[in-house]
């Protein structure tokens, strides 16, 4: 991952006594949520943390400029993922999610489709 590169990054809501999320498959009650917003490397700092301006129009976030770890540590020794390159996501896109043939195809299709709008400098 370098400076230009297109990346997703986490953005980690907790949802209250919201109404129930439109999505496929649906969110039916409230808690803790992450969403996965598109935003573009300005630099990598040497501490391995990355400099983003968010691009995701429609988001509060949009334009804004975030510096994050790609992962740190959850407090439970799991570890939570912050950025998304390509690659994660060509490799999510291979990989099983659902005992379901037809909803592991949509999982599938849905994680080759944010990859697609991925743009790597390499």
């Amino acid at each position: 991952m370098k400076a230009g590169d297109v990346i997703q990054i986490r953005q980690h809501e907790v949802l209250h006594d919201a109404l129930p999320i439109a999505a496929d498959p649906p969110i039916h009650k409230p808690g803790p949520i992450d969403f996965w917003l598109y935003a573009r490397v300005l630099e990598v700092l040497p501490d391995g943390r990355v400099r983003v301006v968010v691009n995701h129009p429609g988001n509060r976030d949009h334009g804004a400029e975030q510096i994050l770890a790609p992962m740190e540590d959850a407090g439970n020794g799991q570890p939570v993922i912050n950025v998304r390159t390509k690659a994660d996501l060509e490799t999510l896109a291979g990989a099983a999610h659902h005992a379901n043939p037809n909803w592991n195809a949509k999982l599938q299709q849905h994680y080759k489709t944010q990859a697609e709008r991925l743009v790597s400098q390499e």
